[in-house]
């Protein structure tokens, strides 16, 4: 670490070496990245100084034998063909299929658009399924950059710029067998055919087979968002196979829930939706801002022209509302259900199966994940004795530090004094 920090003083912070962790999805591309760069841009990778770094380890006579070979093996792995073109081709592939990963890990996220971009980026990796030749270019790009890099610091590396020569294996023939194995002649050929073909056919039947079989039901779930009821009340219509596959789940809870009785519902829900929302509050203070418009249309003067004649600050005083607090956002599921109940619709109205299949059925493993990464934090070696509850509390309060914002630090101390008399003359003046 010592040889690291002294070839990158200059810039410390921002030449770090990302590890590859377990859990984390993003951290095998920022870790190809900080060693390679973007794909066909290597200006910012750490290539040059790991190289550097690792040919300063072997040749220092002070550090151990052991870790001096191991600085060989990985400079020498580094500096061979193959590895680099390898790393351009999960360069490429990272760079379609980051943009998605990174937003299906997202609070909040759209059914609809994951579907969007679930098909472009199928479609693009597709594109590429085969164009092994951009991925030659970026690497012969690549290794030019590496070779004036390593010229311009006085780096003594053999950089690979070709595959190297491998005998070719001949597979045996079997008695009285015709058929003749046909193995590729080049170097080159054989990568084609057994490494770049064969990583490119497991990311697209891994997106085919993970995403492509589910995106009907989720295109269906995605209307019962109510960030698209905007667009159904504009259209006053839903597709005619829209709720076919989400009936198809549920009619077998409920043998009405047909596509066409969802659809009816859902479209009766969602024009109904701006005004179901709204609390108690919210429909006096739409009323009173009613009012006020008709009574500034009733003053007309003598002349014609119409005055407005508004309260004073007292009567302004008397007649505001107080703030609105609900903390639901009112544009979401959970929303749309918590409606239902709370008005009592859900008896064969408004597609309540729906709501409750949507909300049962678990889209994403995100919050799981995140779950396991804050208990990591919490129960480390310093609290391995923590109890079950308090462990428990601890993870709910990291996991959801927005509600935890909203609670009152006062109404938090009066809870803790109400336990004892001892904190009670301690915390309450």
């Amino acid at each position: 670490m010592n040889i690291w920090e002294s070839n990158n003083s200059t810039d410390s912070k921002q030449r770090k070496i990302q590890s590859i962790g377990a859990t984390r999805w993003w951290a095998k591309e920022l870790a190809l990245k900080k060693i390679f760069g973007d794909f066909n841009k290597p200006e910012n990778s750490l290539y040059v100084v790991v190289i550097d770094t690792l040919e300063k380890i072997e040749k220092n006579d002070k550090i151990n034998p052991d870790t001096r070979v191991t600085a060989k093996n990985h400079k020498d792995n580094l500096l061979k063909y193959e590895n680099i073109i390898t790393a351009q081709i999960f360069l490429k592939i990272f760079s379609i299929t980051g943009p998605l990963s990174r937003y299906l890990q997202t609070r909040g996220l759209d059914l609809l658009k994951c579907n969007h971009m679930l098909e472009t980026t199928i479609e693009q990796l597709r594109s590429i399924q085969r164009d092994f030749i951009s991925i030659q270019e970026a690497t012969n790009t690549f290794l030019r950059w590496a070779k004036l890099e390593l010229e311009s610091k006085n780096i003594d590396a053999d950089i690979q710029e070709h595959f190297t020569n491998v005998r070719r294996r001949y597979v045996k023939k079997f008695y009285e067998e015709k058929s003749i194995d046909e193995q590729p002649q080049s170097p080159e050929e054989r990568f084609k055919i057994s490494t770049f073909n064969v990583l490119m056919d497991i990311a697209v039947e891994a997106m085919n087979n993970r995403f492509l079989k589910n995106m009907d039901i989720c295109r269906d779930m995605a209307i019962l968002d109510p960030n698209n009821f905007e667009e159904i009340c504009n259209k006053k219509s839903l597709p005619d196979n829209c709720m076919k596959y989400l009936s198809a789940k549920i009619i077998k809870y409920n043998s009405t829930a047909t596509s066409s009785q969802l659809k009816e519902e859902l479209l009766s829900f969602a024009s109904n939706w701006e005004k179901l929302k709204l609390t108690l509050e919210d429909t006096y203070k739409t009323n009173y801002d009613l009012d006020l418009h008709i009574i500034e249309d009733d003053y007309d003067d003598e002349d014609g022209i119409d005055t407005v004649n508004l309260p004073n600050s007292s009567e302004i005083t008397d007649v505001k509302l107080k703030k609105n607090i609900c903390k639901s956002c009112k544009n979401c599921a959970i929303c749309c259900y918590t409606v239902i109940l709370k008005y009592n619709m859900f008896q064969g109205a408004y597609c309540a199966l729906a709501y409750q299949y949507l909300l049962t059925l678990p889209i994403t493993q995100v919050e799981c994940e995140r779950s396991f990464s804050v208990l990591k934090y919490i129960k480390n070696r310093l609290r391995n004795r923590l109890t079950d509850d308090r462990l428990e509390s601890f993870v709910i309060m990291n996991m959801e530090k927005s509600i935890l914002n909203t609670v009152d630090n006062e109404e938090v101390i009066n809870s803790l004094a109400a336990e004892s008399s001892l904190l009670k003359k301690a915390l309450i003046y």
